[in-house]
């Protein structure tokens, strides 16, 4: 019978093709950080019980890392329950462990006078990201937003963004996809400030 370790091994690869690139990765990371070293990882998957399954957790969720503890519970019990469809075990232990709890800390925004201040020193000091700044303080682009923001998608005229791609790095790798979420896509309107620090990075990069 197969394993833990290879059965969610195999049940990533097999998501691959449909998911994110940097969820897959995400994946990988836990299989090879907490699945993989365990005890529970090489037992055949038809003798797991659920006190195996906790003996597996409840190291992460004492460390305090209560949120790769959720998401290793999620990605070995929706690869149980893939067994399960495929009729290999008769049920998932997981299925008998409450879900683990997690509540993330709310990260408290900028005010006016630190996010003045914060585009200010990056400018004074010539800041090569200083675009990159003022897309993310005065639009609210994620990161991977502002990796993937292409000219085609800059209306400086009409002052709007549009918002269709994102560049993430995966295992070493620069991926551009899609936002995750139908609500990643979408348009931005832009003050006059943004217009005119765009237009100046565009003329950059003319020369």
């Amino acid at each position: 019978m197969v394993t833990l370790t290879d059965w969610v091994r195999s049940w990533i690869d097999r998501r691959s093709i449909r998911l994110a690139a940097s969820t897959i990765s995400g994946y990988r990371g836990h299989l090879r950080k907490y699945i993989t070293p365990s005890l529970v990882g090489s037992m055949p998957i038809d003798q797991i019980a659920a006190e195996d399954l906790i003996v597996l957790l409840s190291p992460v969720i004492g460390a305090g890392y209560t949120r790769a503890a959720q998401l290793l519970q999620i990605i070995v019990g929706a690869a149980l329950r893939d067994a399960v469809r495929q009729r290999i075990i008769p049920y998932s232990p997981m299925d008998q462990i409450d879900k683990i709890q997690h509540h993330s800390q709310i990260t408290p925004w900028l005010t006016a006078d630190q996010a003045h201040k914060l585009l200010t020193t990056a400018r004074d000091a010539a800041d090569p990201l200083y675009t990159a700044w003022v897309l993310g303080v005065c639009c609210g682009l994620r990161r991977g937003e502002i990796m993937g923001l292409m000219w085609v998608d800059v209306d400086i005229q009409g002052r709007i963004i549009h918002v269709r791609r994102q560049r993430v790095n995966v295992d070493g790798r620069t991926v551009q996809s899609a936002p995750k979420t139908d609500a990643g896509i979408r348009d931005i309107a832009i003050t006059g400030t943004v217009a005119a620090t765009l237009k100046n990075a565009r003329q950059a990069d003319a020369r």
